[in-house]
Parts: C-alpha cells; structure tokens; sequence
C-alpha cells in the first residue's frame, strides 16, 4: 500500500489483501467502509 503524509490510514483500518497470479501481495482500504486518517501533522517531516 503507498500513502502520503496526507493519508496515512489509521490503525485497525479495514484492508483487502489480493495476490496476482505471480504471487504478489496487494493491500487495498476496504471499499465497503468509510476511510479515517490519521491527523496528517503526526506524520509530516521535520525542518
């Protein structure tokens, strides 16, 4: 799963995991619920 600092999802969030059929793992947010974000400051760089 790729993110930005914008949308990190949070702990626990509801994932489907997919394999293609070379065997790779794809991890997608669960379509049927809503999305939640962590506050987006928690994971900005620092200056």
């Amino acid at each position: 799963m790729r993110s930005s600092t914008e949308r990190v999802p949070k702990d626990g969030s509801k994932v489907v995991v997919l394999t293609d059929l070379r065997g790779a793992v794809h991890i997608e947010l669960d379509p049927e619920v809503e999305h939640v974000f962590e506050p987006e400051e928690r994971y900005s760089p620092s200056e």
